[in-house]
């Protein structure tokens, strides 16, 4: 097929090739820098819960070794509630997201039978 472009204007297919080459080259550095980039914000969000959760036991242990025990472990059980929650809320979200590209894969997979 190539070669019939050439036909049509000589050193087409050359072009043709070498677009294709950069365009993978730009489209695979654009998803390392993705990548990249969804790594470091994961680590600054285990970071910051951390942080959240002693926090949140330095103030709980602290009320409460000043005799205000209810809301001492309020503070002690907040951000640990918290950073549960969201842990849980981002499995879902990663299930549902395979959950769909799995279906989209299998759909795909039926196009092309």
């Amino acid at each position: 097929m190539l070669a019939k472009y050439d036909q049509v204007l000589p050193g087409l297919a050359e072009r043709i090739v070498g677009l294709t080459e950069r365009q993978s080259v730009h489209r695979q550095g654009l998803e390392r820098a993705i990548v990249e980039s969804n790594g470091r914000v994961q680590s600054r969000g285990q970071i910051l819960a951390f942080i959240l959760v002693v926090l949140g036991m330095l103030i709980g242990g602290g009320l409460i070794l000043l005799g205000k025990p209810t809301a001492g472990f309020t503070a002690l059980l907040t951000p640990l509630g918290l950073v549960a929650a969201a842990f849980f809320v981002s499995r879902g979200q990663q299930a549902r997201e395979l959950a769909r590209k799995r279906a989209d894969l299998e759909a795909a997979g039926r196009q092309r039978e």
